[in-house]
């Protein structure tokens, strides 16, 4: 199936970048572990899918371990959002950075998919390495004339008193790399001012930097000093003269058609675009298990317009395929793309667990498998989908645990004014139970949303249409 997250329930790949090799979709990402902590926790691994069929994902396998740079023998440093570029040799080039080292390493594949072998670090012609302005978060493009630019910048001021004597960035920066992918041509300068006077203060640039050139225009894809969001600048050269135009995705919906409150649990945000099969597609991330890490990949169709501008686009759970699901057969709870409180609704901090207070997605591994399902449904809960193709007073089954007593209504809207039905529950149960709730819906394309008002909580594994 095509969802979102697009990737199997059990694999958490944030900060992913899309780029499409001899017809194949392939994702290259920093990679989380489920229900833990720390940001980035395992190595690198690729997926790839068929344009043609993009439900059809293939775990390529570890493309590159973090003990494989010589600076980081004894693993002690994660391995951040990465990049790829094929070269001019026909080789393919990963870019990343070790958590807080302050420099770049560069591995090189024959193949898209790797496995990546380490290839040196970015460095000037002396030797010295690049270090200037915090590198992180590297994107490359090489452009149309074989100029090769490296992008990047953390523009963070909480980080210099945090890690000690680190810089943060002014703002995304540029270098140009000579032929051989690792040698500094040029030094590092502003392209992107994080103060930037064109653009609103909370839609500056603050990290995540991805690069792409869609006709003649050159597009910087980044994540905002509001960090639930992606934002984007357009330019005429590959360098400098960069103007903001505006948010694509906040995996929030927040200012999405006005939107102030975030319909999900918000962290951080990081992605790029790709065009397939003559539609383009922004890929971001979500939070899970309560945490501000657990992040799986997510995205979106968008249209870029004749002027070039994108309009901001709302998260849905039907994501690459492009369409609303038709309203029969079953659909797993992970792919609801709205899960909040009415009463709370905290941004995700680094080092925090929500669990205690908030509803989550949650990966649970007992004896017979891996189980995901919405854990911790308590009082004023709401979640749903973005969205349905219903026929005329549909009938569904949720499937539930736990101890509970109130009731759930399921309403088209968010604030729960179109109501289509509503059940009472009193519920003691260790073992998933179906419970029906017969609709009074009109035909056609409709989002679901689940109120759930009482004591006790409950665990939701999964929608079907009966």
């Amino acid at each position: 199936m095509i969802c979102n997250p697009y990737l199997p329930p059990y694999e958490y790949v944030p900060d992913g970048e899309p780029y499409v090799f001899q017809d194949r979709l392939y994702i290259y990402g920093s990679h989380d572990q489920a229900n833990n902590p720390g940001f980035c926790v395992e190595d690198y691994v690729v997926w790839s899918a068929p344009c043609e069929d993009l439900s059809k994902w293939k775990y390529e396998g570890i493309s590159y371990k973090r003990t494989e740079d010589p600076h980081n023998e004894d693993g002690a440093h994660a391995l951040f959002a990465p990049d790829v570029v094929r070269g001019k040799d026909g080789n393919y080039y990963l870019y990343y950075c070790l958590d807080f080292l302050e420099e770049f390493g560069v591995a090189r594949s024959s193949q898209p998919q790797g496995p990546f072998t380490f290839y040196g670090h970015v460095r000037r012609q002396d030797g010295s390495l690049l270090k200037e302005f915090f590198p992180y978060d590297p994107s490359v493009l090489i452009d149309d004339d074989g100029r090769i630019y490296l992008y990047y910048g953390f523009s963070a001021h909480f980080i210099s008193g945090s890690f000690g004597k680190i810089t943060p960035s002014p703002g995304c920066m540029v270098v140009q790399l000579e032929d051989d992918m690792l040698t500094i041509k040029t030094e590092p300068k502003v392209c992107l001012s994080c103060e930037d006077a064109s653009c609103p203060p909370e839609h500056a640039y603050f990290e995540a930097p991805s690069m792409r050139k869609i006709n003649d225009l050159y597009y910087l894809v980044y994540s905002s000093q509001s960090q639930h969001e992606l934002c984007y600048a357009t330019g005429r050269y590959p360098d400098k003269d960069f103007t903001y135009r505006g948010v694509i995705i906040s995996n929030g919906d927040i200012g999405y058609r006005g939107n102030q409150k975030a319909v999900n649990y918000v962290g951080t945000n990081h992605g790029g675009l790709v065009g397939i099969q003559g539609e383009w597609y922004i890929f971001y991330h979500r939070n899970t298990h309560g945490l501000a890490t657990s992040r799986q990949g997510c995205a979106e169709r968008i249209v870029i317009k004749e002027d070039g501008a994108i309009e901001q686009v709302p998260v849905t759970s039907y994501g690459l395929r492009g369409k609303p699901f038709e309203g029969k057969g079953e659909y797993p709870a992970y792919i609801a793309c709205y899960l909040e409180r009415s009463d709370t609704q905290p941004k995700m901090s680094y080092g925090k667990d929500y669990k205690e207070t908030e509803p989550y997605f949650f990966e649970n591994r007992t004896e017979n498998g891996l189980e995901h399902y919405i854990a911790n449904i308590i009082n004023n809960t709401k979640w749903g989908y973005h969205a349905f193709d219903l026929d005329k007073n549909v009938s569904i089954q949720l499937v539930l645990k736990g101890q509970a007593e109130g009731n759930i209504s399921v309403c088209a809207d968010r604030e729960g004014d179109q109501q289509l039905g509503r059940m009472n529950i009193n519920m003691d149960a260790e073992e998933w139970v179906p419970v029906a709730i017969d609709l009074q819906n009109p035909a056609g394309i409709s989002n679901l949303y689940f109120f759930f008002h009482g004591t006790g909580s409950l665990n939701f594994k999964a929608l079907i249409f009966v």
